[in-house]
């Protein structure tokens, strides 16, 4: 009776412990559950023709990831979009923000927050790509996570006319 118990009841664990995710390979092949992520952090510095920094910019954040498939059409997904805004300095930073994965595509949009209030004048709106943004890996990729990265900025922004 106790043996037949004892065979029942591993039985039924087993089929629990599946269930649930438990597996015996997981444990001797080192499997990993979860996702990849990544933390990412942005710097930057928003001024006018003069060089002086632009206080209560709107510095709008959006990483994308890309990818084209068997019949060449290309799909571009918003991975994260933050929104910042800069300093008294015209300063913005945002520090180890958990991302889903490293950003393939990375565009920041500058906006006047304030039209008119503290800015002294209207600012036109500004849309930074690659070439306006230093990206770099801070940080090596070890299992689910993908590394650290940063991106930084400085960039003007004209008053309108």
């Amino acid at each position: 009776m106790k043996t037949t118990l004892s065979k029942i009841f591993g039985k039924i664990s087993k089929v629990l412990l599946v269930f649930l995710g438990f597996q015996f390979q997981s444990c001797i092949f080192g499997a990993m559950y979860g996702c990849p992520y990544a933390d990412f952090s942005v710097k930057g510095t928003v001024t006018d023709e003069d060089g002086k920094g632009i206080p209560n910019i709107q510095v709008v954040v959006d990483g994308y990831q890309q990818w084209t498939d068997d019949l060449d059409s290309t799909y571009r997904i918003l991975d994260f979009t933050d929104t910042l805004y800069t300093n008294d300095d015209g300063k913005v930073e945002r520090i180890n923000m958990e991302i889903f994965d490293e950003p393939e595509i990375l565009e920041i949009t500058l906006h006047d927050s304030m039209i008119g209030i503290d800015n002294g004048g209207d600012y036109e709106s500004k849309v930074l790509g690659d070439e306006d943004i230093k990206f770099k890996q801070t940080k090596k990729a070890s299992g689910w996570y993908t590394g650290a990265f940063e991106a930084s900025f400085k960039t003007s922004m004209k008053k309108k006319s």
